[in-house]
């Protein structure tokens, strides 16, 4: 009787870092370009493990040999062994950045098509937001991150710190025309759309009132890309 090998496979959730993405900066940029360039120029991929209490993560860079899809809709990783730890508030500066996409999305695509979002999806995204029942939402980051303590102790996340304040500021700024539509569309919420606007305006009280406007890469992205780099792999090609 022939033996029967058995395999292996192990999967893991990796997200595509913002690679060639550098002339963007320090420019205002519809969601659409952003979103293709994700999607379709990129040969970095990113895994994250949280190791410890404090929420540092460990990341894990997935370097291809070429851009994905490709023409085959596959490439061949020719590294896994690059990783690094980043400090909690990069950690949560990303998810920021990543979640302000979002809403950005939504915001430019219901300001061209009022049907292209359900208004049961956009509900469910700004009340996470606005309303976090999970990890504290901004009034969490701010009491930890965004105080003279933190800085003192930390004093190379100072720039974290900063970038933070301005991703509090965007967010601002498409919940505020996001909230707008979801009270004209959605009238059968008036009840949750009358909470959500309440905190919001204490939300915006305790927050700067001005701000850049501009397309960053994630802090994630942008420190994956140096460790790539230091490490002499390519993650640009263009």
């Amino acid at each position: 009787m022939a033996a029967i090998n058995s395999v292996i496979i192990f999967l893991q959730k990796v997200t595509p870092a913002m690679t060639n993405m550098e002339c963007f900066e320090r420019l205002v940029i519809p969601f659409q370009v952003l979103q293709y360039k994700t999607r379709n120029v990129t040969n970095l991929f990113v895994y994250t493990d949280q190791i410890n209490k404090q929420e540092d993560v460990k990341v894990q860079l997935n370097i291809c040999s070429f851009e994905l899809p490709g023409i085959l809709s596959w490439t061949e990783i020719i590294t896994d062994q690059v990783s690094y730890i980043a400090p909690a508030i990069v950690s949560h500066l990303t998810n920021l950045q990543q979640k302000n996409m979002e809403l950005q999305s939504f915001l430019e695509r219901l300001q061209v098509d009022i049907n292209s979002v359900s208004m049961t999806l956009l509900c469910q995204s700004i009340q996470g937001v606005i309303l976090a029942a999970v990890n504290g939402g901004i009034p969490a980051l701010k009491s930890r991150f965004i105080n003279a303590k933190y800085q003192e102790e930390n004093p190379s996340h100072v720039k974290y710190v900063r970038e933070l304040e301005n991703e509090i500021y965007r967010q601002n700024v498409y919940l505020e025309g996001l909230l707008k539509i979801h009270g004209e569309q959605n009238k059968q919420m008036e009840g949750l759309q009358q909470e959500m606007e309440k905190e919001f305006e204490i939300r915006k009280r305790e927050s700067l009132g001005n701000g850049d406007l501009t397309f960053k890469v994630p802090a994630l992205d942008r420190q994956s890309i140096i460790e790539a780099k230091n490490n002499n792999y390519k993650t640009c090609f263009h």
